[in-house]
């Protein structure tokens, strides 16, 4: 110590020295941890997306946080544009694998059985941040399906829920905030009649509430195919999750174990 103490730069060296060899032991620890929690998270993406599609018909007042008024209202307005309420359901797929976050979802189609309409409100929590506009998204998804089995998707938001860039099989179109649904079904229906222009398909009529589970489960099925190719979510959906260092650790992470799932698949 008297050592140090005649050479004072010796001591701030060696200081320097053990915090930084600490901070690499703490990094590293940091790192391991991170990754053990990512790789269970991964362990259960990949359960879900390997599951067999499994719905059940449920009471939304078995939901406590959902917002009512938003299902009502959504119901109200799509029920003038010539839309009926067929069934409420859980994507039980999803809540048995994600059981903090289980959905509801209120679906309605139009009288001439060419499309049909979800209404959810889902609970999302950014790690992190707790606002109370972070943990909820509100929105409708309007579908069409095709005599291919492709379909069309238009969503509405009324909140920022994750947009998927791409799906195999299935068009997008995404609305601005709060763009009234009547433009969206309108929209909809012109994209509806180009594609049967272009591709040379016919709108799948549902006639049965059959037919429209069914038809659920083969957009079910279409975009867990297209995620275990593509090796998860994107990068983009990640940081919408959590923050820019732990979504690049999921992603990388993910590609490796979709792939050796998809290479042992094959």
């Amino acid at each position: 110590m008297f050592l140090f103490l005649q050479n004072p730069l010796s001591f701030v060296s060696m200081l320097l020295c053990v915090i930084g060899l600490l901070c690499i032991i703490g990094g590293f620890i940091f790192y391991m941890l991170c990754t053990s929690f990512i790789r269970k998270e991964l362990d259960k993406q990949l359960r879900y997306l390997t599951s067999d599609y499994e719905i059940a018909f449920i009471d939304p007042l078995e939901f406590s946080w959902l917002d009512l008024k938003f299902y009502d209202t959504m119901e109200s307005e799509l029920a003038t544009l010539g839309f009926s309420k067929i069934f409420d359901y859980e994507n039980l797929s999803f809540s048995k694998t994600f059981p903090e976050l289980r959905n509801f979802v209120r679906l309605m189609q139009n009288h001439d059985k060419s499309i049909y309409a979800g209404i959810m409100h889902s609970r999302y929590v950014k790690s992190g941040n707790t606002s109370e506009e972070s943990k909820n998204d509100f929105f409708v998804q309007i579908v069409t399906e095709f005599s291919d089995e492709t379909f069309l998707f238009s969503f509405g938001e009324k909140s920022r829920a994750l947009k998927c860039k791409s799906i195999d099989g299935i068009d997008l179109l995404y609305f601005p905030l709060d763009t009234p649904i009547e433009k969206i079904l309108a929209e909809h229906k012109k994209a509806v009649q180009q594609k049967c222009l272009e591709n040379g398909v016919e709108v799948k009529l549902l006639s049965t509430q059959n037919d429209i589970y069914e038809s659920t489960k083969r957009a079910f099925d279409l975009r867990k195919i297209d995620r275990l190719k593509k090796g998860g979510f994107t990068l983009e959906e990640y940081q919408a999750a959590c923050n820019n260092f732990i979504a690049k650790m999921y992603c990388k992470q993910a590609k490796r174990i979709f792939r050796e799932y998809m290479l042992n698949e094959s």
